[in-house]
């Protein structure tokens, strides 16, 4: 689930059933650990900046925004590998950040340049 508004991306994971939030966009199926993982990386915010912006510049994160995000269906291998970093990142290890980015930047297998770009973006 996410706030369909803000100037901070953040995708969370909802095992217990707190939906209804009035502002709360959510997804449900298959692999979302493995999504939430992927969207809440330096790429998965990249690829989010064309969204709808509010008057004052918030982005607008509807179902519709993040739809046509082509994430790749992944292996058993590297579903397991990803949310193995989700749950650190749960757990709270703040230095699994890197090695996430590391690996969506590998799983989308962009270049040296083509990172860098994304690295700058989001400063």
């Amino acid at each position: 689930m996410w706030k369909r508004v803000g100037s901070i991306l953040r995708f969370s994971y909802d095992d217990k059933g707190c939906l209804g939030l009035d502002s709360t966009c959510f997804a449900t199926g298959e692999h979302i650990k493995y999504l939430v993982t992927i969207l809440n990386s330096k790429f998965g915010n990249y690829l989010l900046q064309d969204a709808p912006k509010t008057g004052t510049g918030d982005l607008l994160i509807s179902v519709q925004a993040v739809e046509p995000i082509n994430v790749p269906i992944p292996n058993a291998d590297l579903e397991r590998e990803i949310e193995n970093c989700f749950q650190k990142v749960i757990n709270g290890d703040v230095t699994i950040e890197n090695q996430i980015n590391r690996k969506v930047y590998e799983l989308y297998g962009l270049s040296a340049e083509e990172i860098a770009f994304i690295e700058q973006y989001s400063l």
